[in-house]
C-alpha cells in the first residue's frame, strides 16, 4: 500500500480551477449594509455566508505563527443549484484588511464518528474546512475533494494556485505539519476498500443479520472498522513514509500545553464521575501545580494560553448558565479576573497578537470574529462576513427567564414581529431547544425563526433545563439515561419548561391562547410527543422526524443500538402494550391527539415514523410525512433547508392564521393521504 500511494504522489500537480470559480468568487464577496431595510426571509437565512459549523470540535480559523494574520473558511450556500461555495480568506487582524477567496472545489464534507460496530457514522453536519499555517507562514494546507476524495492541498500566502499534496485513494481524516514545514503528516482509512469489499462478497451468500446493521440507515450490513493509520508526505518530492501517532500541544478544548511545558487541563473534581463540579489545573512536569477550584472554575468549558504565564478559559455561568465569561487567570500571582460576561455563544477562541480572537453570534446576529483585548476585556469586530444581515428588519427580542414544575432554570427569547411595539394577542410558535447564538432556525436548523416573525408571528425559542439524568452525580452515561427514562422523568420535566415559559406569555397577554404552534427537532421531538399526549395545548405542530414508539425504535435501529437503548432504559419490543409505553407513544394515542402535525424527516430516519404515521393514517387523523433523500438527523442540502423552511411557515400559517380554512398552500398539498 506504501508502494502504491508513493507512486501516485510524485505526481504533485497544480490543481485546476474549481468549476464556476467567478460564481462562487462573487457569492462570497460580501458588501456593506447600505440602503433601506428588508422583510428577512428564507433565503436570505438560508444563503448566509457561515463560518464554521453547528459542532466544532476545534475554532473554524487558524492564528499565523506570527499572531497577525487569520485564515478561515466561508462557506455560502446556494439552495437553486443545491450546493455551496467555499473558499478560504485570510485577514491581517490589525488592519482589517481581506484577502480575495481561495475558492475550495469538489463539495462539502461531513463529520464522521465511529459508533461500535458502525464505522463513519454521520448525522449531517457539514465538517469545517480548516486551514493550517505552515511553521514560517508562508504556506496555507487544507482538504479539498478531489474526484470525490478528500485530499490535502497547499497554497502559497503570497499568492499562486494551489498546490494538491496527497493522492490518496481514501479520505484524508486529519493532518498537521512537521515541526520543519518540510512534512504534512495525515490520518487516512487504507482498509476501508478491502472492507466494503468484503461486505459485496459476503452479500453473495446472504447477510446475517447482526449487531453490523441499522436498518434505517442501509440495506446491508455496515463494513467492518478498520484502523487510523498516519502517514507523512515530503513536500519536495511527495514521498510517503509511516508515521508516528500525532502529538500536539492541544488536545481538545479541555486540555492545552504552553511552550513552557505547563499543562492546563479541566477535570471534573469527583474522579470517575461524568457531570458536577469541575476545577482546572495547571502544572508543569516533575513540577510546579496550581489548581482553581473556585466558581469560575466549577463550569469551565475550554481554554487557551496567553503566554507562559497567563492563561484563559471561559465558563457557563448566570441564571439557567445563560452568560458566559472570559477570565484571565496569572499563574505568577495566582489571582483571576472576569475579562468578559455577555450573553452572546462565544465558542473556538485562539489566541493572537492582538487579544483573543473569537467566533462569536449574538440573538439578532450570525457569527462574525471578534478580538477581546486581554487586559480590559474590550471587544473589537474583525470580520462580520454577512453585512447585508444589518439591513433585514428584526422585530424585539426578549430575553426570558423561568422555571419548571420542580424548579429547574432555562432561559429563551422571544422574537415579535418587525414593527411590533406592544405585543398583545400574538399567534405563538414555539421553537427549541437551544437559544444561545444567532436565532436562526432553532436546534438543526429547519425552523426559520426570523422569517416567521416577519409573517406576524410572536416566536419563542427555548433551552431545555438540564438533563433530568445529571440532576444527580453520575458515572456513566447509561446511568443517566436510565435516570432521566425512569418515569419519564426527562420528558415531564422539558415538556413542563416548555408549558411554564408559554403560561408567562399568556399571563402577560402577549400570545393568544388558542393559537399556539409547536415544532420539534430531536430532543424536541421527544418534548413534543409527550405534550401532544398529555396537554391539548397546541393548534398545529410540526416536527422534523418522529418519533420514539417501541416497535420503530427497536427495529430500525438495529440490533446492537436497541441493546444499548434497552440496557439505557428504553422499553423492549415486549413492553409495546404497557401503560408505560402508552404514556409516550403517540401511535398509541392515535385516537384522542387530534393536533394536526407535520413530519419531515430524513430518508435515514424516516422508519421511526411510520408507526405513528399509520396509526394516524388509519383513525383518519391529520399527519402529514415527508422524506427527503439522501438526509441524515441534520439536513445538509441547501435545497432540501429551504423547502422545509418554506413547509413549516405554511403550515402554520394555514392552521394559526387561516385556521385550517381556505386553499391549502401548494407545499402541503394533499394534507391527508388516501
Amino acid at each position: 500500500m506504501l508502494a502504491l500511494m508513493a507512486v501516485a504522489a510524485l505526481a504533485l500537480s497544480q490543481a485546476a480551477p474549481p468549476p464556476q470559480a467567478d460564481r462562487c468568487t462573487e457569492r462570497l464577496h460580501w458588501r456593506s449594509a447600505a440602503g433601506s431595510t428588508r422583510p428577512s426571509d428564507i433565503d436570505v437565512l438560508v444563503e448566509l455566508r457561515d463560518i464554521g459549523g453547528q459542532a466544532d470540535v476545534e475554532a473554524p480559523f487558524t492564528v499565523s505563527p506570527d499572531g497577525r494574520k487569520i485564515a478561515l473558511t466561508l462557506r455560502r450556500a446556494d439552495a437553486g443549484r443545491n450546493d455551496f461555495c467555499q473558499g478560504i480568506v485570510i485577514l491581517d487582524i490589525r488592519s482589517g484588511e481581506v484577502s480575495a477567496p481561495i475558492l475550495i472545489g469538489g463539495g462539502v464534507a461531513l463529520n464522521r464518528y465511529d459508533l461500535p460496530k458502525i464505522p463513519d457514522f454521520s448525522g449531517g453536519v457539514l465538517a469545517a474546512v480548516i486551514p493550517r499555517w505552515s511553521p514560517d507562514g508562508t504556506w496555507l494546507a487544507y482538504t479539498e475533494r478531489r474526484d470525490g476524495i478528500v485530499q490535502i492541498m497547499r497554497v502559497a500566502v503570497a499568492g499562486g494556485e494551489p498546490l494538491q499534496v496527497t493522492h490518496s485513494p481514501v479520505d484524508v481524516r486529519d493532518f498537521s505539519w512537521s515541526k520543519d514545514g518540510k512534512e504534512i503528516e495525515y490520518a487516512t482509512r487504507p482498509d476501508d476498500p478491502s472492507a466494503a469489499q468484503a461486505v459485496i462478497e459476503e452479500g453473495k451468500d446472504g447477510y446475517r443479520f447482526d449487531g453490523r446493521w441499522m436498518p434505517e440507515w442501509r440495506f446491508s450490513p455496515f463494513p467492518r472498522p478498520t484502523a487510523t493509520r498516519r502517514f507523512a508526505v515530503a513536500l519536495s518530492s511527495g514521498a510517503i513514509r509511516a508515521a508516528d501517532a500525532a502529538t500536539a500541544g492541544s488536545v481538545g478544548p479541555g486540555s492545552a500545553i504552553n511552550a513552557s511545558g505547563f499543562e492546563a487541563r479541566i477535570a471534573f473534581r469527583t474522579t470517575g464521575l461524568i457531570n458536577g463540579p469541575k476545577f482546572i489545573t495547571a502544572s508543569r512536569k516533575g513540577g510546579e501545580r496550581l489548581e482553581c477550584r473556585d466558581a469560575a472554575c466549577a463550569k469551565a468549558r475550554q481554554l487557551w494560553w496567553r503566554d507562559e504565564r497567563r492563561l484563559l478559559f471561559s465558563s457557563e455561568t448566570g441564571p439557567a448558565d445563560s452568560l458566559t465569561e472570559i477570565v484571565s487567570w496569572d499563574l505568577t500571582t495566582n489571582k483571576r479576573r472576569r475579562l468578559l460576561l455577555t450573553s452572546d455563544r462565544v465558542d473556538g477562541c485562539r489566541p493572537s497578537a492582538e487579544g483573543l480572537v473569537c467566533a462569536v453570534e449574538s440573538s439578532t446576529v450570525p457569527r462574525r470574529l471578534m478580538a477581546i483585548d486581554y487586559d480590559t476585556g474590550a471587544e473589537r469586530e474583525l470580520l462580520d462576513p454577512n453585512p447585508e444581515w444589518r439591513a433585514i428588519a428584526l422585530g424585539e427580542v426578549r430575553r426570558l427567564h423561568w422555571k419548571n414544575d420542580i424548579g429547574l432554570e432555562s432561559f429563551g427569547d422571544l422574537v415579535l414581529p418587525p414593527g411590533v411595539t406592544k405585543a398583545a394577542g400574538l399567534p405563538l410558535v414555539v421553537v427549541g431547544y437551544q437559544s444561545r447564538g444567532f436565532l436562526r432556525g432553532g436546534t438543526g436548523d429547519l425552523f426559520p425563526i426570523f422569517p416567521l416573525a416577519a409573517r406576524g408571528f410572536a416566536v419563542l425559542v427555548y433551552t431545555r433545563p438540564a438533563f433530568f439524568g445529571y440532576l444527580k452525580p453520575v458515572e456513566t452515561q447509561a446511568e443517566a439515561d436510565r435516570r432521566g427514562f425512569e418515569g419519564w422523568a426527562d420528558k415531564k420535566s422539558g415538556a413542563s419548561s416548555i408549558l411554564a415559559a408559554i403560561a408567562m406569555l399568556e399571563k402577560e397577554g402577549v400570545v393568544d391562547p388558542n393559537r399556539i404552534g409547536l415544532t420539534g427537532f430531536s430532543d424536541g421531538v421527544d418534548k413534543a410527543t409527550y405534550l401532544l399526549i398529555h396537554h391539548n395545548v397546541f393548534r398545529a405542530v410540526a416536527m422534523a422526524g418522529c418519533c420514539s414508539d417501541p416497535l420503530m425504535v427497536n427495529a430500525s435501529i438495529g440490533p446492537y443500538l436497541a441493546k444499548v437503548a434497552t440496557a439505557a432504559g428504553f422499553p423492549a419490543y415486549k413492553d409495546r402494550n404497557s401503560e408505560r409505553v402508552r404514556e409516550y407513544s403517540l401511535a398509541a394515542n392515535a385516537a384522542h391527539v387530534d393536533t394536526p402535525i407535520l413530519i419531515q424527516s430524513a430518508d435515514r430516519e424516516y422508519m421511526h415514523s411510520l408507526e405513528v404515521e399509520a396509526a394516524f393514517r388509519q383513525e383518519g387523523k391529520p399527519l402529514s410525512l415527508y422524506v427527503f433523500p439522501d438526509e441524515y438527523h441534520i439536513f445538509w442540502q441547501p435545497a432540501h433547508r429551504r423547502a422545509a423552511y418554506a413547509r413549516n411557515i405554511d403550515w402554520f400559517e394555514y392552521h394559526l392564521l387561516a385556521d385550517g380554512k381556505g386553499p391549502l398552500p401548494r407545499s402541503l398539498a394533499p394534507l391527508v393521504q388516501p
